[in-house]
């Protein structure tokens, strides 16, 4: 086949596309249903389509025929042996309307026929994607496929963050006014405990040698140990113990290194009586120079004044013999193998599924808990581990049945 035969093919192509988009801004239906046959669109949704657009159509101006993508498409494979294959070719018109040329395109499939005829097949109506590779029609529905589902993402991040940030400022909110009624006097004595706190915010960071850099340049373990001398050193001076400490959070330059100190630091929080719970945030660069990594604490402490506590019943950790088949479902639950049970996963992380495999502090964490039903069933309460929390505010309810089996109930946010 020539080269001069292939021009004239996509020249008679794209007179086809311009003629279709001629009829259809003047409304004549029956004749664009003669010029196409077989489109994913049936004559009367393309018809609805078109009333529908935010504006009338008008013909292609003169010389617009040009502006009409027309490119070879993959042809069939042919159903007798040894028989040419017929050309198709995928064609991307532009919409006019009074005021030029719009945003909105028309997407067709020319098939040559018998005789050298061509039919055109209407594959799509829609905005044009900026940036987009939209001259082919499938690659342009995947990427706005994707763009829906990066929007649907962005918004559910919105979504999460605004609900942690209320959550956060709610707690505050309620410390402050449980801070007032104390100096007040506005709590009466009716034998309710009444308590006096002590708070405060320090960050740990690494101490600098005589040229101003920072001790142990990159060293994300040895920064760490010294950070949290710092800590220990500042929260003295506030009148606080590290076993005060209620939530460590991590900024850190090197995330995979600071990371895998993860259990390190949940260790030492329970070795020093700490609440045990560290987040981690990445950042671009820390001061001084040459340091990695640096820890914010937040600490309470806690003394009765008056009243009596009361009673309290404490969690009970996860007994051996059912950790076996929790760790598997669990781990099944973070390789994504229950889609049902993600969709709280998702609305909490930033980037969709953020769940990581527990670690064996799950078992004994101060907010698990495992009790035993009547009829002789587990139902176990368990903080999950995230990429960025360890653990975060992502709880899963699990019931182990008499066989062994077990059951997650719901994945929550706590």
């Amino acid at each position: 086949m020539s080269r001069a035969t292939d021009e004239e093919a996509l020249a008679d192509a794209r007179c086809l596309v311009s003629m279709v988009v001629d009829f259809l801004a003047e409304g004549e239906w029956e004749t664009v249903a003669n010029l196409t046959s077989g489109q994913r669109l049936s004559a009367d949704q393309l018809e609805a389509r078109v009333r529908d657009l935010p504006f009338p159509l008008v013909r292609m101006p003169a010389g617009a025929v040009d502006e009409i993508e027309v490119e070879p498409a993959v042809p069939r494979p042919a159903k007798t042996p040894g028989k040419r294959q017929r050309r198709r070719f995928a064609a991307v018109a532009p919409l006019w309307t009074a005021a030029g040329k719009s945003r909105w395109v028309l997407e067709l499939t020319v098939r040559e026929l018998s005789g050298g005829f061509l039919e055109a097949q209407v594959d799509g109506l829609h905005p044009a994607l900026e940036g987009a590779p939209d001259h082919l029609p499938r690659a342009a529905e995947g990427e706005r496929a994707m763009e829906l589902k990066r929007a649907k993402r962005a918004k559910r991040a919105k979504r999460a963050k605004r609900a942690k940030r209320a959550k956060r400022a709610e707690r505050a909110e309620r410390a402050e006014r449980a801070k007032k009624a104390e100096r007040a006097g506005a709590r009466k004595q009716d034998g309710r405990p009444r308590w006096k706190t002590r708070a405060a915010e320090v960050v740990g960071r690494v101490p600098v040698d005589g040229a101003g850099r920072a001790l142990h340049s990159g060293d994300v373990v040895a920064q760490l140990q010294l950070c949290l001398d710092d800590v220990r050193s500042q929260l003295e001076r506030e009148r606080l113990s590290l076993a005060d400490i209620h939530e460590i959070a991590v900024r850190t330059s090197d995330f995979p290194a600071a990371r895998a100190q993860a259990e390190v630091l949940g260790r030492w929080q329970r070795e020093h009586g700490a609440w045990e719970r560290t987040s981690f945030e990445v950042v671009d660069a820390l001061e001084p120079g040459g340091a990695v990594v640096e820890v914010e604490v937040h600490a309470t402490h806690y003394e009765l004044v008056a009243g009596e506590l009361p009673e309290t019943t404490p969690n009970t950790s996860v007994p051996e013999h059912l950790r076996p088949a929790l760790r598997a479902e669990l781990d099944a639950l973070a390789r994504g193998d229950r889609p049902d049970h993600l969709y709280w996963v998702e609305e909490y992380g930033d980037d969709g599924a953020t769940l990581v495999v527990q670690p064996e502090a799950i078992w004994d964490h101060r907010e698990t808990d495992a009790s035993q039903q009547d009829d002789g069933s587990w139902w176990v309460v368990l903080p999950l581990w995230t990429e960025l929390e360890c653990p975060s505010d992502l709880s899963a309810e699990v019931e182990i049945d008499l066989s062994g089996t077990v059951i997650i109930h719901t994945v929550h946010i706590m």
